[in-house]
């Protein structure tokens, strides 16, 4: 068989999926695999773009054969898009047995937490000794994106469509000349923005300072005004 141009396996596609899905606004993602990794670009009509980069490191196995050219010159690293969401839902076929396990417990015991109910138990895949593996899989330019779940014994592969990348340049953004740089809780931010919400404001104002509150938002609409 043809080598193929590139192939990586992971044990575990938790982090896989949790990094992809929080780019996950656009209807296609642009993929970039290079010797270091696999970068996942979305672009929303640009206003916001999100880039996830799956490092090598996530991947028990990770290998990139460019072919060469006529001129004996190795050929531009692979390019193309694939729609985010199939991807994701494809992810999330590794470990359904123990999710659909410990969603029940959870339902049995209404005080087992959210972050108890995430851990692997003594029963698990992983604990048993149970092994699993996502293959992913990019055969030459212009074939499907392949991902291959096999658990316990069950395999099940995926094509995904490839299509011509259409990415526009990246937003411009000068980091030697950024005004603040916040790092806070997600959730900290959803709640506010959720107290936000209910007013339905056109615009949202965001405002940094270097004295407590280092952070505001303020909204104003038809339905009153909050910050």
């Amino acid at each position: 068989d043809k080598t193929p141009i590139f192939r990586a396996v992971a044990t575990s596609t938790r982090p896989l999926y949790q990094l992809l899905r929080c780019i996950n606004f656009a209807p296609r993602v642009h993929v970039q695999i290079t010797e270091e990794g696999i970068r996942f670009a979305a672009d929303h009509s640009r206003v916001m773009q999100g880039v996830a980069f799956l490092d090598k490191a996530l991947f028990s196995a990770y290998s990139l054969n460019l072919p060469l050219s006529d001129d004996d010159e190795v050929v531009d690293l692979p390019n193309f898009q694939i729609s985010l969401a199939s991807f994701l839902e494809v992810l999330q076929i590794f470990g359904a047995v123990d999710v659909a396990t410990r969603a029940q417990k959870a339902e049995q015991d209404p005080y087992r937490s959210n972050l108890r109910n995430y851990r692997p138990d003594a029963f698990s895949n992983q604990a048993l000794g149970i092994s699993g593996t996502c293959t992913l899989l990019y055969g030459e330019a212009g074939d499907a994106f392949k991902i291959t779940i096999e658990e316990a014994g069950v395999k099940t592969t995926a094509g995904l469509t490839t299509y011509v990348p259409e990415l526009p340049d990246d937003i411009p953004f000068n980091r030697e000349e950024m005004s603040f740089k916040i790092i806070m809780s997600s959730r900290s931010l959803l709640d506010s923005l959720a107290e936000i919400s209910p007013t339905a404001p056109d615009k949202l104002a965001i405002i940094a300072s270097k004295t407590p509150p280092f952070l505001s938002l303020a909204g104003s609409g038809d339905l009153g005004s909050s910050a």
